[in-house]
């Protein structure tokens, strides 16, 4: 799910708010809410959304966008060549590293002796972390992507470097922490790379094309580190300095792209950003939860899917060494490997049903079938079992997933409004990665068994589906 997060906040950041037409078909502020679930099949109004399929063609001009023509001209026929330069790119910095960073936490048991305390800080740090984004995004409005694209890398590439020569836990916890706050640095500046490189009705496509793609090179690199590992249990030492070695080559081809886009428009790299305007999303956020009750609502919903999705991932490592037993292959092929082509093959069908239902009942009905995975996790007593939760899971992900990025944006009552929706959006899964995380290790260690927190992850799951039913037909009662 991090990695899915990463590029479904970059998409989020590409987008940044809703165009003149979508304010329109959506009714205005003061109708938006009803419209985006409400207008489905009605005829001759159809809600403009832009999820993974969708083009979200802008009326400023025919393909048209922030990007601007020099962006495209910058393109010409080349386009094809650039699309296939920025999977590299993205595909060599993100796919090594999440692979790394997903299986760090059995290698920490496997090898370290962490108990169960270590390897929840391990798997909770990169999604607490993910409210750094918002600092990092002020970063880059002050910095060349060049420059930012090498801070970036010394916080990712320069901790994968150093784990060739661990000799404890408390080091690898050291040099973890300081990658997680470097990974939620790649948000921005691929959000920033999809604006200026393509034009704004391309870029649902592209999306779809880079996360496709970098979900497939995620599975791929996931069994190739696993199988290293059950060949040699020191291999960590030399694939994450490798991934870190293929970060740069990535960071590299994705500084060389962005002179294609040419300059950042009427906001120069040097316009001074104050860190209260940095922070300004998180400070306000509560005056916005207050001021806009359908906004909070759909946030509430995400919190309480999050109680069980954090239960779940913090479970997860735990399950799969303790009671398990699996190797490192089979850990990664039964819950990455796994999880990665199901959510690729759902994408398309869930991205589809956005477009017709909005993102209010397809988060809904995703959180539903998303408490089959605690069940599929409870029933497992091999890697086939855990390969059918994951499945199940990757399924049922597209949805909330499609949801997460389109949500935000949709729900803004202004085109202003959306970026600072997004930040709020985004700063609540470090919440809840910070908070249930520990809730589920502690239930664990309190019943000495799996069922009773994952039981209470499926039912926070069919909770946060009713949420999300109360909330769409809040939206569609007249008057409201």
């Amino acid at each position: 799910m991090l990695y899915q997060l990463s590029y479904a906040l970059s998409y989020v950041g590409a987008f940044g708010r809703p165009s003149a037409r979508d304010s329109r078909s959506l009714g205005g502020p003061g109708h938006a809410r009803r419209s985006i679930d409400g207008m489905a099949g009605r005829p001759g109004r159809r809600p403009t959304y832009v999820g993974p399929m969708a083009g979200g063609a802008s009326e400023t001009e025919p393909g048209g966008g922030e990007g601007g023509p020099g962006v495209r001209a910058g393109l010409g026929h080349r386009r094809w060549w650039v699309l296939g330069a920025h999977v590299a790119g993205s595909s060599l910095v993100q796919a090594p590293l999440m692979a790394s960073v997903f299986m760090l936490p059995v290698v920490a048991r496997k090898h370290f002796g962490a108990g169960d305390w270590e390897t929840l800080a391990i798997t909770a740090l990169p999604n607490a972390m993910f409210v750094t984004s918002i600092f990092w995004n002020g970063l880059l409005e002050r910095w060349r992507t060049g420059p930012f694209l090498l801070v970036y890398w010394v916080c990712v590439g320069g901790p994968m470097l150093a784990t060739s020569g661990v000799t404890s836990l408390w080091a690898v916890l050291a040099l973890h922490a300081v990658l997680s706050v470097g990974v939620s640095g790649y948000i921005p500046v691929s959000g920033d790379l999809l604006r200026r490189l393509y034009p704004e009705k391309a870029r649902g496509r592209v999306y779809a094309v880079l996360l496709g793609a970098n979900m497939v090179a995620l599975a791929a690199a996931t069994r190739a580190v696993g199988a290293w590992l059950d060949r040699d249990p020191e291999a960590f030492r030399v694939y994450m300095p490798l991934a870190g070695v293929m970060a740069l080559a990535g960071c590299g081809v994705l500084g060389a792209l962005s002179g294609l886009g040419g300059g950042r428009g009427p906001r120069g790299r040097s316009e001074r950003v104050s860190w209260r305007g940095v922070v300004s999303p998180v400070l306000h956020m509560r005056e916005v939860l207050r001021g806009d009750p359908v906004f909070a609502r759909y946030e509430g919903a995400f919190m309480t899917y999050g109680v069980g999705w954090m239960i779940c991932a913090a479970l997860l490592p735990i399950l799969a060494t303790d009671r398990l037993g699996l190797t490192y292959d089979q850990t990664g092929s039964s819950t990455q490997v796994a999880y990665a082509w199901a959510i690729v093959a759902a994408l398309a069908p869930f991205g589809l049903l956005i477009d017709r239902i909005g993102p209010i009942r397809t988060s809904g009905l995703a959180f539903l079938g998303l408490s089959a995975y605690p069940i599929g996790l409870m029933l497992a007593d091999g890697p086939l079992g855990l390969t059918a939760a994951s499945v199940a899971y990757g399924i049922a992900h597209a949805g909330v997933s499609v949801g997460w990025m389109v949500g935000p944006v949709s729900l803004a009552p202004t085109r202003e409004k959306a970026g600072q929706y997004a930040a709020i959006h985004a700063t609540l899964v470090g919440v809840r990665g910070a908070l249930f995380q520990f809730l589920g290790v502690w239930l664990y260690q309190l019943t000495g068994t799996f069922a009773w927190p994952l039981g209470l992850a499926a039912v926070s799951f069919v909770w946060a589906w009713r949420q999300m039913g109360a909330l769409d037909r809040r939206v569609r009662s007249p008057g409201s």
